[in-house]
């Protein structure tokens, strides 16, 4: 076990507790539930580093706080917000940072993408010495219509995000979460 395989088998926990809570039936598709993000590469964690932490403090590296990622596509708001208090709940203190692209102000630069990001302090004890050592993850909490028009969006998002950098055919075909 890995804490990537730790991270995602306690998404799927959470998102199943959740839907039994909120008393919820048969999955509406395919698409709802956990889908596990690709690790994150050193080569991807470089570029971010260039394109987005260059300015952070020495190491850079540990501004790179989505190496470890999951997104959950969930049916309706009522189940989004359902399962972000189960989070809460169940990490209290080790969030360390919300976005919410719903919001009017903080969605502005998500170029019409809409979900909500959060960044755990996760730790596993059969994996790294818990509780002293975390590793920060992330979950998104999208829509299922978020979720259907995500892919069509990511190449758009990605010249985008370049800012005049050549996009390489790895990154065209890298995997979409």
């Amino acid at each position: 076990v890995n804490l990537n395989t730790s991270f995602q088998a306690k998404m799927n926990e959470l998102f199943k507790e959740n839907r039994k809570i909120l008393n919820m039936g048969k999955l509406a598709n395919n698409d709802i539930g956990v889908h596990e993000g690709p690790v994150k590469t050193k080569s991807r964690q470089h570029i971010k580093i260039k394109l987005d932490y260059s300015d952070a403090r020495y190491p850079q590296c540990m501004a790179v706080l989505d190496i470890v990622r999951c997104a959950v596509v969930l049916e309706n708001d009522k189940e989004l917000c359902g399962l972000y208090q189960l989070l809460v709940k169940n990490f209290n203190k080790q969030i360390k940072r919300v976005k919410n692209a719903f919001h009017p102000v903080d969605g502005r630069a998500t170029y019409g993408y809409r979900a909500v990001l959060m960044n755990i302090a996760y730790g596993d004890g059969k994996v790294l010495p818990y509780p002293k050592y975390r590793m920060v993850c992330e979950v998104q909490l999208l829509l299922d219509e978020y979720f259907k028009v995500r892919g069509k969006m990511h190449l758009g998002y990605g010249i985008v995000r370049s800012e005049g950098e050549v996009a390489t055919k790895a990154d065209d075909k890298a995997p979409h979460y």
